[in-house]
């Protein structure tokens, strides 16, 4: 008899099971522990509740809203929970697999039926109880290198999602900050449109005195006029900064508004450094030389 199909098969069978995937190993790579721009009072933590820092009961509220409303978290939440639910289902591939399938029937047969005899019963069950049970002895490793790469994938879903969190929560605080940093322009923009009208006013009382030119009054026009267009540049903008944090806390921008700040918006701690991924909040100023003709 020949044995050498007979042993064949069962070679074929456990190399088929090999694991032939390369051993990984993590590149080594020097990472300081801060940035080297970082001055004595340290940077802001990319994780938690840093906004609290600048100690502004509406920008609180906003970012409370992030987590609840945004679309764009809401997705990588779901990437993430669905990275987890496949790791999960392949670290259950290590363990036994016991399939149960129970069959229960209570049936009853009629009093009419043909051929019925009288010994056979009026009711009777039909009940199975039938399990498996299938193990894969992970002799090559296959299994392990599948659970680990699951938990890779989950563990770069998770990094993926607080990236995500903290890009949404830091473009929320930038656009805050700008926001009423145009609160402060805008204030200055009322000021000097109220002292250029004072201007025009009296430039207008001298040449009605005879005590100066049309030149002065247009001149005076031409500043009012041009401060009033700044102004109208300036609230265009703090409207599409509106928009952008309604988009962010998952509001329609038509039904949403950010009331503006009357007195001046100060952090009681204003951070030293930047977050990941955002550079800095600029303020602008723009200085206005007031003149009398």
């Amino acid at each position: 008899m020949n044995w050498r199909p007979w042993l064949a098969a069962p070679i074929v069978l456990a190399l088929g099971g090999c694991d032939f995937a390369p051993r990984y190993a993590p590149p080594s790579v020097a990472v300081p522990s801060k940035f080297k721009d970082e001055t004595g009072r340290g940077a802001l933590p990319a994780s938690g509740m840093w906004w609290l820092t600048f100690n502004d009961r509406t920008l609180n509220d906003l970012q409370a809203q992030v987590d609840a409303a945004n679309p764009d978290l809401a997705a990588a939440v779901a990437a993430n929970d669905e990275a987890v639910g496949r790791a999960n289902a392949a670290l259950s591939s290590a363990y036994p697999q016991i399939n149960g399938v129970p069959h229960f029937l209570a049936n009853k047969q009629s009093a009419n039926r043909p051929l019925r005899s009288a010994g056979q019963p009026t009711y009777f069950g039909d009940n199975v109880l039938g399990a498996q049970v299938a193990y894969e002895i992970d002799i090559w490793g296959r299994v392990r290198d599948i659970v680990a790469s699951a938990n890779a994938t989950a563990e770069a879903s998770a990094a993926a999602l607080a990236d995500a969190r903290l890009e949404l929560h830091a473009e929320l605080a930038r656009d805050y900050v700008n926001l009423r940093g145009l609160d402060e322009e805008a204030k200055l923009f009322d000021d000097t449109i109220a002292i250029y009208s004072s201007a025009l006013k009296l430039t207008q009382d001298r040449l009605a005195a005879n005590i100066a030119s049309p030149v002065d009054v247009d001149r005076a026009q031409t500043q009012l006029s041009s401060a009033e267009a700044q102004a109208s540049d300036l609230a265009l903008n703090r409207a599409t900064l509106e928009n952008s944090i309604a988009a962010l806390v998952g509001k329609a921008a038509a039904s949403f508004s950010v009331t503006r700040s009357s007195r001046p918006w100060r952090s009681r701690a204003p951070p030293a450094a930047t977050l990941h991924r955002t550079t800095e909040c600029r303020w602008r100023a723009r200085r206005f030389r007031i003149g009398f003709a």
